[in-house]
């Protein structure tokens, strides 16, 4: 079984290879997981606990920390990925993959649509 990290750098590899974010792994004893996604700008980040079930999104620039809640900016995404994920067959199934991949295709779009992560600045569009 894959871990959370390895599917986590592998899904959103493409911050780092199309626009030049690098990637940063923390961990407390392994309770605690810190995943960041840094350029001069700033930085995109994940934390989890999962143990708790706790997790969020942010980003971090001159502007400061914003949290970011994909339910509520990508309601339609969010509710598709929901409605595909529910039932018996999902209790037995990881869906952790499909997850992140969703993942992706939302900050994908958010980068495509407005040239940014939610508000922090890729290089590549920092150049154009």
């Amino acid at each position: 079984m894959k871990t959370d990290k390895e599917i986590i750098e592998k899904t959103l590899a493409f911050l780092v290879t199309d626009f030049n974010f690098e990637f940063e792994y923390r961990t407390t004893n392994g309770n605690e997981e810190f995943y960041s996604y840094k350029n001069r700008y700033g930085s995109f980040n994940y934390y989890q606990w999962a143990q708790f079930g706790e997790y969020r999104f942010s980003v971090m620039n001159i502007n400061g920390i914003q949290d970011i809640r994909f339910n509520e900016l990508y309601p339609n995404i969010v509710a598709q990925f929901n409605k595909e994920h529910k039932g018996l067959k999902w209790l037995f199934k990881d869906s952790r993959e499909d997850y992140w991949n969703m993942i992706a295709s939302i900050l994908r779009l958010e980068i495509n649509k407005n040239n940014s992560l939610f508000g922090l600045k890729s290089v590549a569009s920092a150049i154009i």
